[in-house]
């Protein structure tokens, strides 16, 4: 018997292999099973071996001789399938690749002092757009640098502004699943909408009180990178990512 249906075959099998270990625990063997069940115990091998399918009516005589409910065996393969579905992501050992785009040199040195003791992170500071731009197309010297798990991109610039930006990333389905928060020294209702629209995680004010900035900007990367698991992660374990 050949299976088209990858689950049927894989159903086949687990109810093969249970209805060998329920015989075997019994200590009965093929040939008095089929004394049993009135048929050749050839035809029990082909059922225990998944080469031939059991028919309905058979499977419940074979779970009376075994003392076990079909219903059994039913839940049984369901909580398999569901433990073979779940999907282990370790985060604890992962480096974080975290873009900065910041064009002011004071608030690139602060941004810096408020990721500094926050471990496993790789942080890359650029100054422009079109070298963020560059840096994500890989049109660029920094070849060690990869996608970033996270981008911090600074609102205001003098020549292109981090919004424009924020459209060509989440415009590009290599990184539509970057989470992108916003970093600004003006904080305002559409400001905050049009970033939010096009697809911002996040939005930080650059707050003069040092310690207030610090805790935003770390808490964005522990939620990023801890309290939930990242996009990048999740992309690594797809094979059609």
């Amino acid at each position: 018997m050949s299976c088209s249906n990858f689950n049927n075959c894989d159903f086949d099998k687990y109810l093969g292999n249970k209805l060998k270990d329920c015989r075997k625990r019994q200590q009965l063997t093929l040939v008095e099973i089929s004394e049993i069940i009135g048929i050749s115990f050839q035809q029990l091998q082909k059922y225990e071996a998944a080469v031939s399918r059991i028919p309905a009516s058979l499977l419940y005589k074979l779970a009376s001789t075994y003392s076990i409910s079909v219903d059994a065996i039913f839940k049984g393969y369901a909580k398999r399938i569901a433990n073979d579905n779940k999907v282990t992501i370790d985060t604890s050992k992962k480096i974080y690749n975290i873009l900065v785009v910041e064009d002011n040199p004071d608030d690139e040195k602060i941004t810096q002092r408020a990721l500094d003791g926050i471990p496993n992170l790789n942080v890359m500071f650029v100054h422009d757009c079109a070298q963020a731009i560059r840096l994500l197309k890989r049109n660029t010297d920094f070849e060690e640098f990869k996608t970033p798990d996270l981008v911090f991109l600074d609102y205001y610039m003098p020549k292109r502004d981090g919004i424009s930006m924020l459209r060509d990333i989440k415009s590009d389905s290599r990184f539509t699943s970057v989470p992108v928060v916003m970093l600004t020294n003006n904080i305002n209702a559409e400001a905050m909408f049009d970033a939010y629209r096009l697809g911002a995680s996040g939005y930080i004010c650059k707050s003069f009180d040092f310690a207030k900035f610090k805790e935003d900007i770390t808490s964005s990367v522990i939620y990023w990178t801890r309290t939930v698991v990242p996009p990048s992660c999740v992309k690594n374990v797809l094979p059609y990512c």
